[in-house]
């Protein structure tokens, strides 16, 4: 059988014009062995930095509005593991208020919801709230010369313009495979 095995070997070294002893090494090679695939753990309470993806306003968005963010810093886990910036991730409103009369200005408040690596989500905790500029001192100013048309002076809108920086934590341990996927490219 080894014997019929060689001269099938040089039969198509010959037609490939590689010889026998090539092809039979050619046959001997491995490929490179793809390095095993372990899980690592990304700690409750991890630090994450993220930027919102695009722009958020008090005077837009509404509660259940969902908006993507991305890493913008590497993860260092205690392992030593490094997890690359540039995984994307999900975000939520969770209350606005719009911008109204007497100066009332607008509110919102947004949290972190996850982040993906690979096939893993991993679940986040972060808020971000604020409100917009009050104009208390124009409804002043306008009660004295203009008495109840003061009511029609509004506030300012709350508005996280695109790149706006949040900071969330990991909500529980979560394993993540090693090596991890690269980010994908941002869009």
């Amino acid at each position: 059988m080894k014997q019929m095995n060689t001269r099938l070997i040089a039969a198509v070294g010959g037609a490939l014009g590689i010889g026998a002893h090539g092809l039979a090494l050619a046959q001997t090679i491995a490929p490179s062995p793809t390095p095993a695939v372990r899980m690592v753990k990304m700690p409750e309470g991890t630090e994450v930095k993220l930027a919102i993806r695009q722009k958020l306003s008090s005077s837009t968005s509404s509660e259940g509005d969902t908006f993507d963010v991305v890493t913008t810093e590497d993860i260092p886990l205690s392992d030593g593991v490094v997890v690359p910036s540039g995984y994307a991730g999900r975000g939520e409103v969770t209350h606005v208020e719009h911008n109204g009369w007497m100066g009332k200005s607008g509110e919102l408040n947004i949290k972190a919801d996850y982040l993906k690596i690979g096939d893993v989500r991993v679940h986040l905790r972060g808020n971000k709230g604020g409100e917009g500029k009050g104009n208390t001192g124009n409804l002043v100013v306008a009660a004295v010369f203009f008495g109840v048309f003061a009511a029609a002076v509004h506030g300012h809108s709350i508005v996280y313009p695109e790149g706006t920086a949040v900071t969330a934590y990991v909500d529980t341990d979560t394993e993540i495979p090693f090596p991890v996927a690269p980010p994908p490219q941002a869009r």
